[in-house]
């Protein structure tokens, strides 16, 4: 793959995201870009880029092998430290990701999938019937449905309680809501809160295990499989 070298093309968080993606895909399938807070990266604008990027043996997610972040030229208050910094399935490369993925991967083929349509269309139902009508009887389809529906999902199938949804929600969407350089104080506390929360549903899972995909992840490394 030939990388063409230019200018890096600045992403901005207060642009409209479809007009720059637009832009991106028009200079190539890899571009160089300035993420906020001046750090470098590429952007893989296609499928096919993508897929040959995250499969390339001399390539990886592990932010332990970036050396802007290891040797402290990003700071902790760095407004997206949150999606490059983590144990989880989605920061890890090689052997450990397919081990996380492999405990995760279950819950997501066709049988399991299935068996949760009636409750997906229960959900669906359910935003519809109480989606807000603004001014002149306008609905926000992207924020009463759109939104609300895999979150909603994604937390059923985690084992999150009804009462706890809204206030994760709340907590994920500060990691991802655009901020003045230099607030980054938000973001730790988002992310310390985030911990919290998870760290109080897995020892309700401990004490009332469920039928659900963190009772699996539990049993899977307290029984040495994962």
């Amino acid at each position: 793959m030939e990388l063409k070298r230019r200018k890096p093309y600045v992403l901005d968080p207060q642009a409209d995201p479809v007009a720059q993606a637009r832009e991106l895909r028009a200079l190539g399938p890899l571009v160089a870009v300035e993420l906020p807070g001046g750090v470098a990266a590429w952007s893989a604008t296609d499928l096919v880029t993508a897929q040959q990027v995250l499969a390339h043996e001399d390539l990886t997610k592990d932010a332990a092998h970036w050396p802007d972040l290891v040797e402290g030229r990003i700071p902790d208050d760095w407004e997206l430290i949150a999606v490059v910094r983590g144990a989880a399935m989605l920061h890890q490369g090689g052997d450990d990701h397919r081990r996380l993925r492999s405990l995760a991967s279950a819950a997501f083929t066709r049988a399991p999938i299935e068996a949760m349509r009636p409750r997906v269309a229960e959900i669906a139902r359910e935003l519809l019937d109480a989606a807000d009508r603004g001014d002149g009887g306008v609905v926000d389809l992207r924020e009463s449905y759109a939104y609300p529906l895999p979150v909603r999902v994604v937390c059923e199938l985690l084992g999150v309680p009804d009462t706890a949804v809204s206030e994760l929600r709340d907590r994920f969407e500060r990691l991802v809501t655009p901020r003045a350089p230099g607030d980054g104080g938000d973001i730790q506390e988002a992310v310390g809160a985030i911990y919290a929360s998870l760290g109080e549903l897995i020892r309700a899972k401990r004490a009332a295990p469920g039928d659900d995909l963190t009772t699996a992840l539990i049993q899977a490394r307290d029984d040495g499989t994962g």
